[in-house]
């Protein structure tokens, strides 16, 4: 019978690569699923690593341009043409915990098919907003709910059932090629009847975890020195402030009219908290969606 397919998009982390496989092996095997890296031209030679110590990984390789959502959907293209039930989304540095795929993929091959998450959880075991209902960020269900139902999902630890690409099709690459992804798909596959669960049964932990920065200065202060440049923050594909995608993202969630003018309202407040953090003004501050 066709398996359901677990997909790793990677790209130049080939240690914490090898460490999410061995988790897998080594706390839950392969949940039955086939298992996919998806590396984005790694040059620190992920691919060859993980077929000398994983031969029955499968490895895609695509190109650098494709980012998270472009590589998530060559690897979701390919589960669906060898009939995948469903596949599961997994980020080379979250960890799950064991029984958490299988539990997960259960949701997603069910009689009644969900898309469902983890609850993760950072290296002081802290859980991490990974849900969202309304505007409330969620990171677990309320105490004494075993799931819970959201409206979107971040894609650390996500299963995704056939229902969900029959319903909507893959991710979209094109408007959010990175950031917001996963969020605007998995919202998008609720709004279409697939229901869209956090499940605190289903546990993982994200190592290194470092949380995207919420603020244009919190993000002008990791760049290198002197790359803090108007394109670096509101146009380039890997900057969680791309102008393009909260735009898209917000019309998506709030309809066009009113996304629209949230997006102008939002980028024109970055704007001035860059030109604060650029110049050494101040820090600025801005909203995540």
């Amino acid at each position: 019978m066709p398996r359901p397919w677990i997909l790793l998009p990677v790209h130049q982390r080939r240690e914490l690569t090898l460490r999410c496989l061995r988790q897998l092996r080594e706390t839950q095997g392969d949940a039955g699923a086939t298992v996919a890296v998806i590396d984005a031209a790694s040059a620190d030679g992920t691919a060859d690593a993980v077929r000398r110590e994983f031969p029955s990984v499968q490895v895609l390789p695509v190109s650098a341009d494709h980012w998270w959502t472009g590589a998530i959907v060559h690897g979701m293209q390919a589960a669906a043409a060898a009939a995948a039930p469903a596949v599961l989304w997994l980020n080379d540095d979250c960890l799950p915990d064991p029984g958490c795929i299988a539990r997960l993929l259960t949701h997603a091959t069910g009689a009644a098919p969900a898309l469902a998450g983890a609850v993760c959880r950072d290296d002081s075991d802290r859980p991490v907003p990974t849900a969202f209902a309304g505007r409330t960020a969620l990171s677990a269900p309320p105490a004494g709910l075993p799931a819970v139902k959201v409206d979107g999902l971040s894609g650390f630890c996500v299963a995704v059932p056939r229902a969900a690409w029959t319903a909507v099709g893959f991710p979209d690459a094109v408007r959010f090629p990175h950031y917001g992804g996963d969020t605007a798909y998995t919202l998008a596959v609720g709004r279409a009847g697939v229901p869209v669960l956090l499940d605190g049964a289903a546990t993982a932990r994200l190592s290194p975890y470092q949380e995207r920065a919420h603020t244009v200065a919190a993000y002008v202060r990791r760049l290198p020195a002197g790359t803090a440049t108007w394109a670096s923050v509101f146009r380039a594909t890997g900057s969680p402030f791309r102008a393009a995608t909260h735009l898209h993202y917000l019309r998506l969630r709030y309809g066009f009219v009113a996304g629209t003018l949230l997006a102008a309202g939002r980028l024109a407040g970055w704007q001035a908290a860059f030109i604060a953090a650029a110049t050494g003004a101040g820090r600025g501050s801005a909203a995540a969606p």
